[in-house]
């Protein structure tokens, strides 16, 4: 009787043992998975912190107005933008000095930069151009000047030459002028004949100082009805 008990205590003692190796095993590959996984846990929480935090900075970051996205132009090339960038840039300008008239053919941007006027003042200029499509006829250019907060002070349109086609637009310090000036290039459509049309900002509008075609100062051509290049008096 006795030899029986023990052997059940024995068994007894056995058997927990082994249920005490078993807990400490599946213990261990607990700990041993837990191990493997918390870095990728906390990697997950990170970003997902992180996506959270960006998300709300895109929200409550204010959009820009339109003459910020102007000024993301400036000094560009605004002839050869991507289609999606050209969108970005027209509905900026739509915004700042209205939308296009529907029935009229469009104007196009060539430029958009600083220029000094006569007064030693900073402002910024905006040039568009509808371009020259048949003969008889001429492109049209249009400019628009701001001050530094983006307040449209001027328009103007102008013609860019009789039967001529506009080539560039830019500013440039001119030495006979000792000033900046603005210079529409054009070519003749009938034959080489190169012209250079040559505007001054007087305060806030834009003026136009000589005239040259094929090397030469032509200063008859703004008498022309079919040649002028000065901006309409309204």
């Amino acid at each position: 009787m006795l030899l029986a008990t023990s052997l059940v205590r024995a068994a007894g003692a056995l058997i927990r043992a082994a249920a005490s190796t078993q807990t400490l095993g599946c213990f261990y590959v607990g700990m041993e998975m837990a191990k493997r996984i918390v870095p990728y846990a906390g990697v997950a929480i990170i970003a997902f912190a992180l996506g959270m935090f960006a998300a709300k900075l895109v929200h409550h970051q204010p959009r820009q107005t339109p003459w910020q996205v102007l000024l993301l132009f400036q000094n560009q090339d605004l002839y050869n933008l991507s289609d999606e960038r050209k969108r970005a840039l027209q509905s900026a300008i739509d915004s700042i000095v209205g939308a296009q008239d529907p029935n009229e053919r469009p104007f196009f941007p060539r430029m958009f930069r600083t220029m000094v006027n006569t007064n030693g003042q900073t402002r910024y200029v905006l040039v568009r151009e509808q371009p020259l499509m048949e003969v008889p006829g001429e492109p049209r250019v249009r400019t628009h000047v701001f001050d530094s907060d983006g307040k449209l002070l001027t328009s103007d349109e102008f013609s860019g030459g009789w039967r001529t086609s506009v080539t560039d637009i830019h500013v440039a310090q001119n030495a006979l002028l000792k000033q900046d000036a603005m210079v529409i290039d054009g070519e003749y459509r009938y034959g080489p004949h190169p012209s250079h049309h040559y505007y001054v900002l007087v305060s806030d509008r834009m003026v136009p100082a000589y005239f040259e075609r094929n090397g030469e100062l032509k200063r008859d051509e703004y008498l022309f009805a079919n040649a002028s290049v000065a901006p309409s008096i309204k």
